[in-house]
């Protein structure tokens, strides 16, 4: 009698509410159809689509959290089984009540054998996350709050420091209440009684999984309307926030118009509030639309049983911190790429250097192997009077596959990211602990001068960064073929990496004890670093080596050899030089992101030592900061070193437990990429190519593009790297009286020379008989040789 009841009820409570759940869901859809259809003309599809990634982020998340917490309860579910049913389950919150999505969670895993009473404990502690996690995301919308309410000073640091206490306290509470029995018998029934580490472990994906609601809504906003990005973490937590509201409210369906409420409010300190309210609901139709797809994909994966996906599941579960950094990865090179695709179609890249790599890759292609146009002329030369940076030429077979500078931005990105593989393995091997790995690995994808260097144009020496820490890893596995191809490598994206191969040589010697193979290397890396430098590179520029003038001002530069000398025998101006204020704050920022680890290991800084000297002893400005590409070849040891300096003090203090160890890595790493990093929500965040669009980009691009390869063209710096893909390329002023071409853009910037000889320059070509004004729209001027056929298009 019981049993048939209890079917009755499954059955009741299955397919008839989910079909009213889809009615209510539908209907909500319909109701606000006209408003929907007049969006789509303007929305931004490729934020909707990053929105829908985020959203089914979230959901997935969600669902794993659950399986996560009955499998701390030991109830071993399939993984995709338990995926499916909670999600399915959801569906009902959009019954009006949302006390549905919980009695569907019960009854799907009622059927699965789950107890009653581990049910109810897991509904409590998912519950209890989802207060702690949303509350501390909610933190950062405390400045949009205060803008909203006028709130006493107090305010902000208490709700600061009580969210943080309490979260403190939630974290602890098994520990507390072992030490006090009396607390124990009245915690027992509230509070997840799991281990520090399982509760902190379930406390993040929840994190991770609100933080995912919190920028697809964001996105959502933005494919509406402009949204800047400095405002990106407090409008996360401010949506964060209307969820735990939304979620609070249990009579809405899913807190609909409740949380709708809660965005409007805030969007209308920036938009009207009528398209505030249209954008709260756009971003419902988004999630709505994510949840579906997501339970779609689900299902087909918990029904599909074949070979691959069952392994690719069986994987997953082996290997759940190679699956989070696979994804950690994957969210690096999205970002990034997308960020220095917007740099070059906005025009913030240059001739410097993009320009210059670009078109060495183009004439490589084309025949004119390792050739560009001399910068500070207009003939043509080797790229070996500049730089050693032989890889260039080895992109050619890449390149051809799409000509186009954006090719090499985004392998620029791909290939220094994927340095965090290499991370990981020695961070395992050497700690042998996969949480320091992994927390080790996002800290390298989140380091500012990693982050900084690989949106600054394309530098082939940025890839070494990977390279490097694949010599090492594969010198550490003696390897030594693995170890030898990257260590090439490296040394093919510039001149000095030689001196580092060379130092690897007196490694393996000592340490590996391989005498021959040790003498080897380091022979071939000493030799070839000092043919390039003493021979090569002065050979190809018909004089020393160019950056040799960066050092100027404090020493002889005649050579390389009087350079090297004059630091030597004058050790107290050199020591003055490195004490310097500007230089001590830039080691501080390339230690402080790892927590100064190094100086408890920092024999492996010897390697970085080549070009520790070159920048800290330079008097350009721009070596001794993170800003640009000159830390590539330092990044690899500090990470190196911050392990073994981890490593030795694990050794040493062993009762020292792995979440100190984790707190300390995420604190140092996050607040120095808060401080230093160019990320949004970062106190100095490189979002210019949103925040600042070129305004003239449509006339500028309608002129650059339509020259054909074959011209010469005279431009300035910022134009010069969207006109590369030919053989001679002038920057003004530089080709004025030579070029096919030449392209005058009256709002560049920091112009050299000045806009008034631009000014100048264009007037007198009016009278030049050799020279036709084809284009000039007061920001755009552009004037062709009277031999050459008018552009189409123009």
């Amino acid at each position: 009698m019981h049993k048939n009841i209890r079917s009755l009820l499954t059955f009741l409570l299955g397919w008839p509410l989910s079909i009213v759940a889809l009615f209510f869901l539908v209907k909500s859809f319909v109701s606000h159809l006209s408003q929907i259809h007049q969006s789509l003309r303007t929305v931004n599809i490729a934020f909707v689509l990053l929105a829908l990634l985020c959203f089914a982020g979230y959901y997935l998340l969600r669902s794993f959290i659950w399986y996560t917490l009955l499998n701390y309860k030991n109830h071993s579910l399939d993984l995709r089984e338990s995926l499916f049913q909670w999600s399915y389950a959801q569906i009902k919150r959009y019954i009006p009540g949302n006390i549905w999505g919980i009695v569907g969670v019960s009854v799907h895993f009622s059927r699965k054998k789950v107890p009653k009473s581990d049910l109810a404990a897991s509904f409590l502690t998912e519950s209890e996350l989802v207060l702690l996690s949303s509350l501390f995301l909610a933190l950062f919308s405390l400045p949009l709050l205060s803008r909203l309410v006028a709130l006493p000073p107090f305010v902000q640091p208490l709700v600061v420091v009580l969210v943080l206490m309490g979260t403190i306290l939630y974290f602890c509470s098994r520990l507390i209440s072992r030490k006090m029995s009396f607390a124990h018998k009245i915690t027992r029934y509230f509070l997840p009684q799991l281990p520090f580490t399982q509760i902190m472990s379930v406390w993040f994906l929840m994190t991770a999984a609100f933080f995912l609601y919190g920028l697809g809504t964001f996105l959502s906003a933005t494919a509406i309307v402009y949204i800047d990005p400095n405002l990106l973490w407090e409008f996360i937590g401010y949506f964060v926030l209307s969820l735990l509201i939304g979620f609070l409210s249990f009579i809405t369906p899913t807190g609909l118009g409740v949380r709708e409420g809660i965005i409007t409010l805030g969007l209308a300190t920036l938009v009207p509030q009528s398209l505030a309210a249209f954008i709260a609901l756009a971003a419902r139709g988004v999630l709505i639309v994510a949840e579906i797809l997501t339970l779609g994909v689900l299902y087909f994966a918990h029904k599909i049983r074949s070979g691959p996906l069952n392994q690719l599941s069986a994987w997953i579960r082996r290997h759940p911190h190679q699956t989070l950094l696979l994804l950690f990865y994957t969210a690096f090179v999205l970002y990034f790429s997308w960020i220095s695709v917007l740099r070059y179609t906005n025009y913030y890249t240059g001739r410097f250097d993009l320009g210059n790599m670009e078109q060495t890759v183009w004439n490589s292609l084309h025949g004119h192997i390792f050739e560009f146009t001399n910068p500070n002329g207009t003939t043509i030369v080797s790229r070996l009077a500049f730089h050693a940076d032989f890889f260039l030429a080895l992109l050619v077979p890449v390149y051809a596959l799409w000509q186009d500078p954006r090719n090499l931005l985004i392998l620029q990105v791909m290939l220094t990211g994927a340095g965090v593989f290499f991370v990981y393995q020695l961070a395992e091997k050497i700690t042998r602990h996969k949480n320091i790995a992994l927390i080790l690995s996002v800290l390298f994808l989140l380091n500012p001068s990693l982050d900084r260097s690989v949106i600054f144009d394309f530098h082939a020496v940025t890839i070494a960064t990977t390279f490097l820490l694949g010599a090492f890893y594969f010198l550490s596995e003696k390897k030594y073929s693995w170890f030898g191809f990257f260590a090439v490598l490296a040394a093919t994206t510039k001149e000095e990496i030689w001196a580092i191969v060379a130092l690897f040589g007196i490694y393996m010697f000592f340490w590996h004890h391989k005498r021959v193979w040790g003498s080897a290397v380091f022979i071939v890396g000493a030799a070839l670093f000092y043919y390039l430098i003493w021979h090569a590179i002065p050979q190809a520029a018909g004089s020393q080596h160019f950056a040799l003038s960066y050092y100027s001002n404090t020493q002889s530069t005649d050579s390389p050899t009087s350079l090297i000398g004059s630091f030597v025998f004058s050790p107290l101006s050199t020591f003055n030089l490195l004490v310097d204020p500007a230089r001590l704050m830039y080691l501080n920022a390339l230690f402080m992101p790892l927590g100064y680890l190094s100086i408890f290991s920092p024999f492996f800084l010897i390697f970085a030592g080549p070009d520790l000297a070159v920048n800290l002893l330079s008097t350009k400005a721009e070596l001794y900061q993170i800003y640009y590409q000159y830390t590539a070849a330092i990044t690899p040891f500090i990470f190196i070193s911050s392990i073994y300096g981890l490593s030795y003090i694990k050794k040493h203090f062993p009762k020292i437990p792995e979440i100190v160890f984790l707190i300390y890595l995420t604190v140092s790493g996050i607040f120095s990429a808060y401080l230093l990093g160019p990320l949004p929500g970062a106190k100095s965040p490189n979002l210019d190519m949103i925040t600042k669009p070129m305004q003239d980009k449509t006339a500028v691009d309608k002129v650059l593009s339509a020259i054909l390869p074959q011209y010469s063209v005279s431009t300035s710096n910022s134009l010069g790297s969207h006109v590369a893909r030919r053989k001679f390329l002038f920057t003004m002023p530089y080709g004025w009286n030579d070029a096919d071409y030449i392209i005058f853009y009256m709002n560049e910037t920091n112009a050299y020379p000045s806009l008034a000889d631009h000014k100048k320059q264009a007037e007198a070509l009016l009278h030049d008989p050799r020279y036709v004004k084809y284009f000039d729209d007061g920001v755009v001027i552009a004037f062709r040789k009277k031999s050459i056929t008018a552009p189409t298009g123009i």
